[in-house]
């Protein structure tokens, strides 16, 4: 036998980055599933270059005001925070040496990858930015893991199809489910706190769909909750979920007290339903001019405020009151937009005795002027 037949085998001496990976099969094509150190993704699946030739853009364009955002996500919840996968392809030749031979280990191995083979981001291109931000101001998250999916595909067309395939059919949760799923914002907590005591919002709150179904019993939603508590308790939080939620429930008794009709709906001599068909203050453009309202009357009349909110029990809340035409309703239907929200709380105001700031008080004057004018045109024409 030869010396040279007696001389090891030498490896490579190009690097390899070696994977411990699991190995699956979609569309008859191998991919597969590490979990990957957060040092390793910052390094080895680099942010995308700024300017590439659009023959080579396989992603949407990076949108730089989202990195920042989930970087503190990362940095503020270190200790409570999830990351979805992050998708890529690698365009080289790669090698998986599954565990052993036995039939049980063949999807369990090591995926060898040139270090010459580029790593594409299909789907994660911020998180990714987003992670690199976080290690730089928190370090020892680097060897924290996320998952990664690993395509073997080569060139632009692949991967601008993978992109495509991934994102064409997204479903964004709507707000109420958002609101009624996270814990974090304290907001949410107070509101979720004062429905379960409130006997007007108990079991009257949408909490799951983006609006209330027609014949539903639920006849608010918690979304327009979050926004109404945000606006009553503007500069009062006192950052106690329970006194704050107290604070809203006070609100909310007073209403009850003289809103027409909700205490026959509580006491249950009405549907809900009946009330929402009829009156327009279940409504979130309604709750928000109550809530904002009230907000301004708290801080100048601290002690009164409760008994001066009665007064909004004299507003005529029928939906078929022409003195809601123009500010929350538009030939009759209720409309949300432009300069609608201001003219509705003008007119709480106004029962209030509250005065208007400059601003409404301009979009009023120019109200009245249009009205005026929309009058002596209609009087011209009979």
């Amino acid at each position: 036998m030869s010396r040279r037949n007696e001389l090891p085998i030498l490896p490579s001496v190009a690097p390899v980055l070696s994977l411990p990976v699991l190995r699956g099969i979609q569309a008859g094509r191998q991919y597969f599933m590490a979990m990957c150190p957060l040092s390793f993704i910052v390094k080895h699946l680099p942010f995308p270059p700024e300017r590439l030739p659009p023959e080579k853009v396989i992603q949407r364009q990076i949108n730089k005001s989202r990195i920042p955002k989930i970087a503190d996500y990362l940095v503020k919840y270190f200790d409570d925070y999830i990351l979805p996968p992050i998708i890529a392809s690698i365009d080289g030749d790669v090698q998986f040496e599954p565990l052993s031979a036995e039939r049980e280990n063949l999807q369990v191995g090591i995926l060898h990858v040139p270090e010459s083979a580029d790593m594409i981001i299909n789907d994660g291109q911020h998180r990714c930015a987003a992670i690199k931000h976080a290690l730089d101001r928190r370090p020892d998250l680097k060897m924290e893991t996320l998952g990664v999916v690993f395509y073997i595909d080569r060139g632009v067309k692949r991967a601008r199809q993978m992109f495509s395939d991934l994102n064409g059919h997204p479903i964004r949760t709507n707000r109420n489910i958002t609101t009624t799923f996270d814990s974090r914002p304290y907001l949410s907590a107070v509101t979720k706190y004062t429905i379960d005591r409130c006997s007007i919002l108990r079991d009257r709150v949408e909490m799951f769909a983006s609006s209330c179904a027609v014949g539903s019993p639920r006849i608010f939603t918690i979304s327009a909750l979050d926004k109404a508590h945000g606006l009553l308790l503007r500069d009062l939080f006192t950052q106690d979920v329970q006194r704050d939620a107290d604070f809203c429930t006070r609100f909310w008794g007073v209403l009850e007290t003289c809103l027409p009709k909700v205490s026959d709906m509580v006491s249950g001599k009405i549907m809900a339903q009946d009330v929402k068909e009829t009156y327009f203050y279940p409504y979130s453009i309604a709750l928000q001019g109550l809530a904002a309202s009230v907000n301004q009357l708290i801080k100048e009349r601290p002690k009164t405020w409760e008994r001066d909110l009665l007064a909004v029990g004299r507003l005529d809340w029928r939906r078929s009151n022409s003195e809601w035409e123009g500010r929350a309703m538009n030939a009759g239907r209720l409309t949300t937009g432009g300069n609608h929200p201001i003219l509705t709380r003008n007119l709480i105001k106004r029962e209030l005795k509250l005065k208007l700031s400059d601003e409404e008080q301009r979009v009023e004057d120019a109200f009245k002027h249009q009205h005026k004018v929309s009058t002596s045109r209609t009087r011209a024409e009979k």
